[in-house]
């Protein structure tokens, strides 16, 4: 699977000012609790009746990496939850957020650069960033190495493989640079190889020539072959360069201050962190998944599906992607990048609430994860129920 394939990702996301869902004389029935605004202890029943939700999305058939809202709604996990979703396809990435504007829809779909331009657009101050749990930035930080780097202070005393002559102009170069820094090394410290080829580099990695390089998640199987050998995710700490590639879901600020429909998003958002979790835990149904999406991956190597299937689940982040001082990172930096004569910033505080997030992981927990912006800045006030794995 190519760079390009990866680059539509889905994102879902859950937001703000969440209030009693009993306590509106329309909202469906339920058990005791549900949740609310401020709330950390967070029991939530099925409704009954089902609660309604739509969704406008940038795509009629999800690529492989938007596929779990879609697969929760196949394999009946949002109807268990007391939730009816209709998912609306608009073949276009500025189309679920002109329905979202247009109150068409209930929440949208959108790369997350377009989520900042309809937020800073007229009539845009409505718009909510809420949750997500997929981001192919580790895309951008593939690695083949071996097997004893694992972080980037451990590229101490390695040899760097690297296409051409190491030079500022060399993606591939520059972006060891970064990791090199982030530990307080320099190139004194490590010694960089010139590979040739994608080619030439793998075989450099078989022959243990070089310790790591970047490389193409379609040469990943080759790696497979040797144990001394694994993929491994590099990111410099504070960096937001994946951002730009993920698909997350916005609302509107009158979507969430009805209580039913909070209500509804917080059972949206809650459904897919869990199957998230859960398929990266189950490779069988992971790749039943898969390949019930994408006809190609039939018929493929066991070894193939493996590395697949290692490279497919790492894409997603299990903890909800909200991180705020990260995406607070990320909004002022892509608001400088599309306004270059501003001197203003994003309205974090407005335009991101991380409240559903943080009430689905005070359900389930929070899981260790590499990514930083998957890496909740608060920690949720009680323990998760033990062994709250499955859906």
């Amino acid at each position: 699977m190519s760079r390009a394939t990866a680059a539509v990702v889905a994102l879902t996301f859950g937001t703000a000012g969440l209030a009693s869902c009993a306590s509106s004389k329309n909202a469906p029935s339920t058990a005791p609790t549900t949740v609310a605004g401020n709330s950390t202890n967070t029991t939530s029943a099925i409704p009954n009746p089902p609660l309604n939700l739509t969704v406008a999305v940038p795509y009629t058939t999800p690529p492989i990496f938007s596929v779990i809202p879609f697969e929760a709604k196949r394999l009946g996990y949002f109807s268990r939850a007391g939730l009816n979703v209709k998912f609306v396809s608009v073949e276009s990435s500025g189309g679920p957020v002109q329905l979202l504007v247009g109150k068409q829809v209930d929440v949208a779909a959108v790369f997350t650069p377009d989520s900042v331009d309809a937020f800073l657009a007229p009539g845009g101050s409505a718009i909510r960033y809420i949750s997500g749990y997929c981001c192919h930035a580790a895309l951008l930080d593939t690695y083949g190495a071996s097997t004893s780097i694992n972080a980037p202070c451990d590229l101490k005393g390695k040899t760097l493989g690297v296409g051409t002559v190491p030079t500022p102009s060399d993606p591939e170069y520059m972006s060891f640079e970064q990791l090199l820094q982030s530990c307080h090394l320099t190139d004194k410290d490590v010694h960089f190889a010139v590979t040739g080829t994608i080619n030439q580099t793998i075989q450099g990695l078989l022959a243990h020539r070089i310790d790591i390089a970047q490389i193409d998640i379609d040469d990943t199987p080759l790696l497979s072959t040797d144990p001394k050998l694994h993929l491994v995710h590099l990111v410099v700490p504070g960096t937001y360069r994946g951002w730009g590639y993920a698909e997350g879901n916005v609302t509107r600020a009158d979507v969430i201050s009805d209580p039913v429909k909070a209500q509804a998003i917080q059972i949206y958002t809650t459904t897919i962190i869990k199957l998230a979790r859960l398929m990266q835990q189950n490779e069988s149904l992971a790749m039943d998944t898969a390949m019930h999406y994408d006809t190609l991956l039939q018929g493929k190597s066991a070894d193939f599906l493996h590395s697949f299937y290692q490279e497919w689940v790492a894409e997603w982040l299990v903890n909800g992607m909200m991180n705020v001082p990260s995406i607070k990172e990320f909004l002022d930096k892509a608001y400088y990048l599309a306004n270059p004569q501003a001197t203003g910033k994003v309205d974090v505080a407005t335009f991101v609430d991380p409240r559903f997030v943080k009430a689905t992981l005070d359900q389930i927990g929070v899981l260790p994860y590499v990514f930083f912006w998957d890496k909740p800045d608060y920690n949720p006030t009680d323990p998760p129920p033990a062994g709250d794995r499955s859906l």
